[in-house]
């Protein structure tokens, strides 16, 4: 018998999230996984679609390289990257990033 629990997958009420559309529990989701994963540095309200989570989810997109819309607003394309598999690691600091959005290259 299978004990543990399936990890579901998690999911946003809405197709986009900015400072009008989606819940508090949302952005909430959405604030935690860019803490996750090292884009949510500063102090943001949580539940509440700040400058802080709007500057995070650009900082995101920017190293994913989602153009043009690296605008700060989670948009599909956004939460498509955002549920894929990831091994845990965050994705380095934001001074390891070149200003192209991706690490820097080993040397």
């Amino acid at each position: 018998a299978d004990h543990c629990p399936r990890k579901r997958p998690f999911s946003f009420s809405v197709q986009r999230l900015d400072e009008k559309l989606g819940t508090a529990e949302d952005v909430l989701k959405l604030q935690t996984l860019l803490a996750r994963y090292g884009y949510l540095k500063h102090a943001a309200i949580p539940g509440k679609y700040d400058r802080v989570t709007r500057d995070a989810v650009s900082q995101f997109q920017a190293f994913y390289r989602i153009y043009p819309e690296q605008d700060g607003v989670c948009d599909e394309q956004t939460v498509a990257l955002l549920r894929q598999p990831r091994c845990g690691v965050a994705d380095g600091p934001p001074m390891a990033r070149t200003a192209h959005g991706r690490l820097a290259p080993f040397v």
